[in-house]
């Protein structure tokens, strides 16, 4: 019936997803129920997950954080192509090659086009 939500943080949030359609939009609250099946850490551990992976998703905490991890990745180049720029030119200023390694190394390198020739 799908009232009992058990398995990983994505089982768990698509399950309360799940009872947040079938209510028409809401409840009032989740029930946890606890017995001598898992040790003591491990239970402490599924609360710990609970807290921290699952009720951010409904309770609109984890929004401003995701907003700002989306923003990042879209704005990769704006952000960082001046500090790829500015490390390169010290090479260079310095009379030393770039290091081949310099794209794994540095922030942003990756996203640049490679040079031509």
């Amino acid at each position: 019936m799908g009232t009992t939500l058990v398995g990983s943080v994505d089982t768990v949030v698509k399950g309360i997803e799940h009872l947040q359609r079938q209510s028409g939009g809401g409840f009032g609250g989740l029930l946890f129920r606890a017995h001598e099946w898992a040790t003591r850490e491990e239970t402490l551990r599924s609360y710990e997950l609970f807290a921290r992976y699952v009720m951010p998703r409904f309770q609109g905490s984890i929004e401003t954080t995701r907003g700002s991890n989306e923003w990042a990745r879209d704005n990769r180049k704006t952000i960082f192509s001046p500090n790829v720029e500015a490390i390169r030119r010290a090479f260079v200023d310095a009379g030393r090659a770039v290091p081949s390694e310099f794209k794994q190394r540095t922030s942003g390198a990756r996203d640049e086009e490679p040079a031509p020739g």
